[in-house]
């Protein structure tokens, strides 16, 4: 059986080539493996990211002083039934349902420039990430095109991206023989411009919101899990694979979780009828959380503790 908790990124990792009817691509062309550190959100502050995008008060970080607090970061976390129903509400709804979501997000700091990369699991197990990489800020990088990113519905708050054919899909393409010409045929079919917009969603709370979160002056805590490597010998190959995991960061609220040594990730607060979450909120000097509160009187009913497992 598979550990629990295991970063989604592993998954991509561990695959090594991606096969498909017309050609091989490795997700490691575009995503490397070592020097990218992980970060996955608890499902509280998940929710509490993607809410905050959704606020009427969130702005985009101006790109100029946004930075990452490493070169090559991956940011995930899992759709929960009640970041679904956010989702539903914006219209964020694909014809399958995902379950879990992540991005690979790498500085370029001389040109201010960030690269972002997504990727997802579906209910039935499958995973999948984008033939496209986002260019952040593209200032001069060359690319396939541009797309504007609403973080809402209004034209305010928008940011341009530029979008290029990802390492792994060119290095594919360099395979079977295909010339790099070939993208100026597929860019324009209907099935890539919605691979696109699909993939483009994703930006708004896992390169800005989760970001920020890394970086929140108050309530974030940060739970170092270690790598873990399967110590039983005889194991074949994929099973070691299955046993194993990067190290990675679990960003969870002080406040409402606690984090074991193996990552389990336990709820310390009931709710009630008058219990009311907490909520980030943005302003000049960053990124604040406010606790969750019992609105009337009267003993909070516990519900049962929870543990994420993958």
């Amino acid at each position: 059986m598979a550990i629990a908790n295991k970063p989604l990124i592993d998954r991509f990792w561990d695959r090594g080539i991606d096969r498909d009817q017309t050609m091989e691509m490795r997700f490691e062309d575009s995503v490397p493996k070592g020097p990218t550190q992980i970060f996955v959100l608890s499902p509280e502050v998940a929710l509490a990211a993607e809410k905050l995008t959704r606020s009427s008060s969130f702005k985009l970080p101006d790109l100029k002083d946004m930075h990452l607090p490493y070169e090559h970061i991956a940011v995930e976390y899992p759709l929960t039934s009640e970041i679904d129903e956010l989702r539903a509400q914006s219209k964020q709804v694909g014809i399958t349902r995902i379950v879990r979501i992540g991005a690979y997000v790498r500085e370029i700091k001389a040109s201010n420039t960030f690269m972002f990369q997504p990727y997802w699991e579906f209910h039935t197990g499958q995973i999948q990430y984008s033939i496209f990489t986002f260019c952040i800020n593209p200032g001069n990088m060359p690319d396939m095109g541009r797309i504007l990113i609403n973080v809402k519905e209004s034209i305010e708050g928008s940011v341009e991206v530029g979008v290029m054919p990802s390492l792994s899909l060119i290095k594919g393409f360099m395979k079977v023989g295909q010339p790099p010409e070939i993208m100026n045929q597929i860019m324009p079919h209907p099935a890539t411009q919605t691979h696109i917009r699909e993939s483009a969603i994703e930006i708004p709370v896992l390169a800005f919101a989760a970001n920020m979160l890394l970086t929140c002056k108050s309530g974030i805590a940060k739970a170092r899990v270690d790598a873990r490597r399967p110590v039983t010998s005889g194991l074949g190959e994929r099973k070691r694979k299955e046993m194993s995991s990067s190290a990675y960061t679990l960003i969870h609220l002080s406040a409402l979780e606690s984090v074991s040594l193996e990552g389990e990730l336990t709820s310390k607060v009931g709710t009630a009828a008058h219990y009311v979450r907490g909520h980030f909120k943005q302003r000049k000097s960053g990124l604040y959380w406010w606790s969750p509160f019992i609105r009337g009187t009267g003993e909070p009913r516990k519900r049962n503790a929870y543990i994420v497992e993958e």
